[in-house]
C-alpha cells in the first residue's frame, strides 16, 4: 500500500509541470494550496477506498467462513489497525506530493520516492539486528559454555570427592551403578544450581534486545 500510494503521486505536480498544464492551472484564480489539496484529497480517496472495501470484505469472511464472533474489543482492535493503516499509507501519499512539488521532472521524483521507500521500509527495520550488537550486546555464547565448563570442572575437583567418600560411609548405595548415578545426580544438581544465575542473567538480556528490536523495527 505504502508503495502504490507512491507510484500513485509521484507525478502529481512535476508531471503536470512538464507537460505544461500546471502553468495553465496557475494562470488562473486558483490558490496553490487549493490545487495541492485537491490532488492530497483525490489520492487519498483513490487509495482509502479499495482499502476499506477490503477491510470489509476481509472481516465478513473471517466472521461468517472462519465463524470467528466479533465482540466489541475485537471490532475496536480491527477499527484501529484499519485507521492506522490509513495514516502509515496516507504518510507515503503526503511525501509522495512533496517529492513531487520539490524536484523538476517525473522520473526525478519516482527515483527519489522508490529510494526513500526502500530505506524506510526494507532497510530501516532490517537494520534493527545489527544496531542491537552496538545498543544490546549479548555475552559470546563461547564465553557463556567457558563459565559453564569451569564450574562443572570445579565441581569435580572440590565437591564430588566428598561426596563419593560420603556415599561410600552412608552404605545406603548398593551396586556400581546406583552409585554413579547417584554421584552423577549429585554434581548435575549442583551445576544448575551455579549456573542458574547465569542463564537467568543470558535470558534477561535476550528478552531486552527482544524488546529494543521491536522499539527500533
Amino acid at each position: 500500500g505504502s508503495l502504490l500510494a507512491l507510484l500513485l503521486v509521484f507525478d502529481g505536480v512535476c508531471g503536470e509541470r512538464e507537460s505544461g498544464t500546471l502553468s495553465v492551472l496557475l494562470a488562473g484564480p486558483v490558490p496553490r494550496d487549493v490545487i495541492i489539496l485537491s490532488k492530497i484529497t483525490a489520492g487519498a480517496l483513490t487509495l482509502a477506498m479499495p482499502m476499506v472495501l477490503a477491510w470489509l470484505v476481509s472481516v465478513t469472511y473471517v466472521v461468517f467462513v472462519g465463524n470467528v464472533a466479533l465482540t466489541a474489543d475485537l471490532a475496536a482492535r480491527v477499527v484501529w489497525l484499519a485507521g492506522l493503516s490509513l495514516v502509515y499509507i496516507g504518510f507515503f501519499f503526503a511525501l509522495g506530493i512533496a517529492v513531487s512539488c520539490w524536484v523538476q521532472h517525473a522520473a526525478a521524483s519516482l527515483a527519489a520516492c522508490v529510494f526513500v521507500w526502500v530505506v524506510l521500509v526494507l532497510v530501516v527495520p532490517n537494520l534493527a539486528p545489527i544496531a542491537l550488537k552496538r545498543v544490546s550486546p549479548l555475552p559470546p555464547e563461547s564465553k557463556v559454555l567457558m563459565e559453564k565448563e569451569a564450574i562443572r570442572r570445579a565441581i569435580e575437583k572440590n565437591e564430588m570427592p566428598k561426596w563419593r567418600e560420603e556415599l561410600t560411609s552412608s552404605g545406603n548405595v548398593t551396586g556400581d551403578e546406583n552409585f554413579w548415578f547417584r554421584l552423577q545426580n549429585m554434581v548435575d544438581t549442583e551445576f544448575d544450581r551455579r549456573t542458574e544465575p547465569i542463564e537467568r542473567y543470558r535470558l534477561a538480556r535476550i528478552m531486552h534486545r527482544l524488546r529494543v528490536s521491536q522499539r527500533l523495527a
